[in-house]
């Protein structure tokens, strides 16, 4: 079951959406312009003046900050920045009509390919937090929308692995502007304009990276939170395989380095002629005792054998 929005404001709302879908549309460009020209236009439509993504990468997020989880107990930032796992964080809002449901159709399809084709579960090797930035999203309907979120994937989460958060506004916004994410409130369509990122935070709460827009593809997201564990989460083989990648801005993606896989294969090769030198090197030694004592033998057989006469 793929994601659904759970409609929570009745069918006034439903309308009000309508009549702004062209204004969410203008908006959702933001999460996918790439080029220079596009931005250009972005930066002359009045819904996204204040809107985008600002990488604070290495700074980070007020761990003290309280909030609101789907069991309507109040919790803080440091509770999931648990010096355990790396974190995904998501912004979105509940009643979006558009964007943050494909947002959330994303994030299930990417928790779901970590799962089968590298055995990752959230909970274990990572953390996941959706935050509303929408004050008048309750624990009530992050209850709705995580259930629903979780009928979407293939596997059980590990407790504490997937978390849906709401809170004050000027809570929101402190934790919104800590990571960089900027959105703004449409008062004539009652909407929101805001852009799309997964972003990347190390697991005492710094910032580590960003990916925006879509997809999420999940090759991607392990190198991210690979390097984003520092070491502490995957097995030997990842972290080998987190060595040979680094992160291009230019490309907005892990990339294959050759002077790292050159000095990797180098070590290796350095190892196996060590360990081959090594293992000759015992061997002759081995060789060697053994036909020290073999030579021994047989001179003490020889002297039993002729013993030496002595004259009269």
């Amino acid at each position: 079951m793929m994601w659904q929005n759970v409609p929570i404001r009745g069918a006034q709302r439903w309308r009000t959406q309508r009549r702004g879908a062209c204004a969410l549309m203008l908006a959702l460009l933001g999460m996918v312009a790439v080029s220079a020209d596009a931005q250009r236009v972005l930066d002359g439509i009045p819904q996204t003046d204040g809107v985008g993504l600002t990488m604070k990468v290495g700074e980070s997020l007020p761990l003290e900050t309280p909030f609101k989880n789907a069991g309507n107990t109040d919790v803080q930032l440091q509770e999931v920045f648990d010096g355990e796992r790396p974190v995904l964080l998501l912004f979105v809002y509940f009643d979006c009509p558009l964007q943050c449901p494909f947002t959330m159709q994303q994030a299930q399809g990417l928790m779901n390919e970590l799962h089968d084709a590298y055995s990752w579960t959230a909970g274990e090797q990572y953390r996941l937090l959706v935050m509303s930035f929408d004050h008048n999203d309750t624990p009530r309907s992050a209850k709705q929308q995580r259930e629903a979120f979780l009928l979407g994937l293939n596997f059980e989460p590990l407790a504490g692995g997937i978390e849906f958060w709401t809170g004050e506004a000027k809570h929101i916004r402190t934790f919104a502007d800590a990571a960089g994410f900027y959105y703004k409130y449409m008062p004539e369509i009652d909407e929101f304009s805001h852009v799309s990122s997964l972003i990347y935070v190390q697991s005492d709460g710094t910032i580590h990276n960003y990916m925006k827009g879509f997809p999420f593809p999940a090759p991607q997201v392990r190198l991210g939170l690979l390097e984003a564990s520092a070491g502490t989460q995957g097995t030997v083989f990842e972290q080998v395989l987190q060595f040979c990648y680094s992160w291009s801005d230019s490309e907005g993606k892990y990339t294959l380095q050759a002077k790292r896989v050159m000095a990797l294969a180098g070590g290796v090769t350095v190892m196996a002629v060590g360990t081959l030198l090594g293992g000759l090197f015992l061997t002759g030694r081995v060789r060697s005792g053994q036909r020290q004592t073999v030579d021994g033998a047989e001179n003490a057989s020889m002297t039993m054998t002729n013993p030496t006469k002595v004259g009269r």
